[in-house]
């Protein structure tokens, strides 16, 4: 049984019942005799996670608080249990390749082997014990934890940028949440039919599209001297506008448009620059030596694909140029 407010966000999922703030951050979960409150930063990223037992008092069974790098999880902290801190591929930014944890002065590490997408299949320990391995069902759904230890190891990591809470079964997706069952988000999208007009989707073929942030897009701006080109959110673009120009008050052309797809941002973002050669032009800040999976993906693309990114990448450019004098 599923049901919604009429804002769209879930707030019944089986026996759940979620509750949500002005800002469409879910809050709270009640589940039996449990409840489960989340906070989050000025960003919009969580923080922390703390299950209370209902009517027992104000003392949390279980707390994990969050240290993150931006938009991505560096860190997290679970009490009397230790830390995780987590380690990415240099070139798919969503694609874990180690963790390292600790309690007290012991320290381990733990290798992760993934898929092409970047969702993590098998965690093996320094000797190549294996202490993990998930059945991953195509739209991020584990059917079965699998160690030859047989002793649980935390592994929530699921689709690139997803958190698994297993007080909810749930994935944490950054800016929504997302469940795996039904391959869909639990609230609509931020930005509106702008992302598409299937506002729960996650992605059209998982095997492919990756969304680790539960949004995406590309940006361009200038203040008549500084250009620069970017991949992120609307929020992303004006702090990139404050270091890079002083701010959106200074900027006399912008432009923002999400795709709903991560890697097509990405290519959007690679045409762009190539169109205006935003790595070696002095009048752009993008420097050289900044790797961007982009070209990659787009060569590696099929033509449909190729036309569309194409396409996409011009309408972008158009806005932007309309923009001027607004």
């Amino acid at each position: 049984r599923y049901g919604y407010n009429e804002w769209g966000e879930l707030t019944t999922r089986r026996d759940q019942q979620l509750e949500w703030n002005a800002q469409g951050q879910l809050t709270r979960v009640i589940s039996g005799n449990t409840e489960t409150h989340y906070g989050y930063d000025a960003l919009g990223r969580r923080t922390r996670k703390a299950t209370y037992g209902r009517h027992t008092g104000h003392t949390a069974r279980s707390r994990t608080d969050f240290v993150w790098e931006g938009f991505r999880l560096l860190q997290e902290n679970v009490q009397q249990q230790g830390w995780r801190t987590y380690l990415y591929d240099a070139e798919q930014p969503y694609t874990p390749v180690a963790s390292v944890t600790g309690r007290g002065e012991s320290r381990q590490v733990w290798y992760y082997h993934t898929d092409v997408t970047g969702t993590p299949q098998e965690v093996t320990a320094a000797d190549g014990t294996l202490v993990w391995a998930g059945y991953i069902r195509g739209f991020g759904e584990n059917a079965a934890d699998i160690s030859n230890s047989g002793a649980y190891f935390h592994q929530p990591l699921r689709l690139p940028g997803q958190y698994f809470d297993d007080e909810t079964g749930l994935h944490y997706n950054l800016f929504r949440y997302y469940a795996p069952e039904c391959g869909r988000f639990v609230s609509q999208d931020p930005i509106g039919l702008v992302g598409g007009i299937n506002l729960y989707q996650y992605g059209s073929n998982p095997l492919s599209w990756i969304d680790p942030w539960g949004l995406t897009g590309t940006y361009i701006f200038t203040d008549g001297t500084t250009y620069y080109i970017g991949k992120g959110p609307e929020s992303r673009m004006y702090d990139s506008m404050d270091y890079r120009i002083g701010g959106r008050a200074n900027a006399i052309q912008f432009a923002h448009m999400d795709f709903g797809d991560d890697k097509l941002g990405f290519m959007v973002e690679h045409r762009l620059m190539e169109k205006y050669n935003a790595r070696y032009s002095p009048d752009f800040a993008n420097s050289e030596r900044i790797s961007s999976p982009g070209k990659r993906l787009y060569d590696a693309a099929d033509a449909k694909t190729q036309r569309k990114v194409n396409r996409l990448a011009n309408k972008l450019d158009s806005k932007y140029r309309a923009s001027k004098g607004c």
